[in-house]
């Protein structure tokens, strides 16, 4: 509705990360079309989904980007002890 009436998909708060990270493969398919970027770094790092990894690949996210997001994410997961996925 809001995308509707005119709203970025972009924003300070990171929609496509919010929705990513949350794993809500529809949100995150909707908020691509509209025009979120892919390589939303937050984005990249959160995505533990394989249907949401596919979306932002085929939305044109950069592989190496995505290579490194995730190796950082795992990192500071392993710093704080936390499990990844």
């Amino acid at each position: 509705m809001l995308l509707k009436a005119g709203a970025s998909p972009e924003n300070q708060h990171g929609c496509l990360g919010a929705a990513v990270e949350g794993r809500h493969v529809d949100i995150v398919r909707l908020l691509l079309e509209a025009g979120a970027e892919p390589n939303d770094s937050y984005a990249l790092r959160a995505c533990w989904e394989v249907d949401v990894l596919r979306l932002l690949i085929e939305a044109g996210a950069d592989n190496s980007l995505i290579e490194k997001a995730a190796l950082r994410d795992l990192v500071e997961r392993r710093e704080w002890g936390r499990p990844h996925g």
